[in-house]
Parts: C-alpha cells; sequence; structure tokens
C-alpha cells in the first residue's frame, strides 16, 4: 500500500510539473509575440502604412538630429531601399534620402544645400505613408476638410503648385487638379476659390517645420 502511495504522488508531481512547463512555454511565446508585434508595428500598421506625424516618422524624430541618417532610416525602414542621392532645383543642388518600394518613388527627405545636416521638408508620394490625420495622397481636397480640425488654408506660388496647410501645423499638402485660366490671369496674385478645387485630390503630403510660432 505504501509503494502505491508513493508512486500516486509521483504521477501526480510530473503531471503539475508538465503543466507547469507547458503554461510557462505559452507564456513566453506570448510575449515573444507581443514584442515582434510591436517591433513590426513601428514599421506599419494594421493598413500596411507607415505614418508621418508632427514631429515624427515612425520613431525618427523631425527634424533629425544634426547628424548623418542613412543607416537609420535604413533600419527603421527596413522593407524598403533607401539610397542618398544629390537632388537639384532652381539653386544650389542639395543632398536628399530617397525610399523606393521596387521601382515607386515612395518618399524623400530634403536637406539644406548649405548646411547639409539639417532637414529642410519631407515629400511623399506615394499612398503607402499616411499622415497622423489618416489623409494619403490621392485623396480628395474635401477629406482634408473633414479630417483636418481648424480653419483650411490654400495658397498658389508663381510655379502654378497649389497648397493646404492650416496654422501652426507641420503637415501640409500640395494639391492639384483640372483647372482653366485665361492668359490675362495674373499668375503672382493668383487666388484660387473653393469652389475651383473642390474636386482636387492631394499629389503630395508634405512635411515643413511651421514657421508660425507654435
Amino acid at each position: 500500500m505504501k509503494n502505491i502511495f508513493i508512486l500516486v504522488v509521483s504521477c501526480v508531481l510530473l503531471a503539475c510539473g508538465k503543466h507547469q512547463k507547458q503554461d510557462k512555454e505559452a507564456t513566453l511565446k506570448d510575449s515573444i509575440q507581443v514584442v515582434t508585434n510591436d517591433v513590426e508595428n513601428r514599421i506599419v500598421d494594421k493598413e500596411g502604412k507607415i505614418t508621418i506625424y508632427e514631429n515624427r516618422i515612425q520613431d525618427i524624430m523631425l527634424p533629425f538630429e544634426k547628424e548623418e541618417m542613412l543607416q537609420q532610416l535604413k533600419k527603421t525602414f527596413s522593407n524598403m531601399s533607401v539610397t542618398k542621392k544629390m537632388g537639384q532645383q532652381d539653386g544650389p543642388d542639395f543632398p536628399l534620402y530617397e525610399l523606393k518600394k521596387g521601382t515607386d518613388n515612395v518618399c524623400f527627405f530634403r536637406m539644406d544645400s548649405e548646411d547639409t545636416l539639417k532637414l529642410n521638408d519631407v515629400y511623399i508620394k506615394e499612398s503607402l505613408i499616411k499622415d497622423q490625420y489618416g489623409l494619403c495622397v490621392g485623396d480628395k481636397y474635401q477629406k482634408i476638410k473633414e479630417l483636418r480640425k481648424g480653419k483650411v488654408k490654400t495658397y498658389t506660388d508663381y510655379h502654378q503648385h497649389t497648397y493646404a496647410y492650416l496654422d501652426k501645423s507641420n503637415i501640409m499638402y500640395e494639391i492639384s487638379g483640372d483647372l482653366s485660366l485665361p492668359d490675362t490671369v495674373d499668375i503672382e496674385n493668383l487666388k484660387l476659390t473653393e469652389d475651383q478645387i473642390k474636386d482636387w485630390i492631394i499629389e503630395y503630403i508634405i512635411w515643413r517645420k511651421s514657421e508660425v510660432t507654435q
């Protein structure tokens, strides 16, 4: 009888040990999954989109620290091709970091031509990146008004690029669409009406440090 009792106790202890091991393995598996999901969520959201905020893009602060950013950008956007090259404009050439998905130019970070460690602006060209308000390239102007709180203002520059923006915000939008203007129009003082741009779409999402004191 004593031997039977010892055998029963041993079986119970072995079973408890097995369950404890399984519970520990399950807990460890759940922990690994949480960490994995957290890393993935720093890159894309549930829709597979990267997000740009008023003061950062994913986990990279905007504007950049005054340092070379190529390796940090490659680490954060490891699912894309990240390169550094020289961009051209009417004035001096400038350094830029470019993000590509396959053959598509998704985004570029334009640095200052003189202070080459200073970030001037970010241009988003594809809907793979959304802003913190839920807006993407290709969305209509009316959606800007719907999702952005505050007064949406617009202006058109001498090159006939039209921008929608809000005071005290670093995120603005270049919008485009069909427009017929007479040859006699004064481009330098052009002011488009709400009716003229109501069906236009976002061509670029632009991050640029607001000149308005925040």
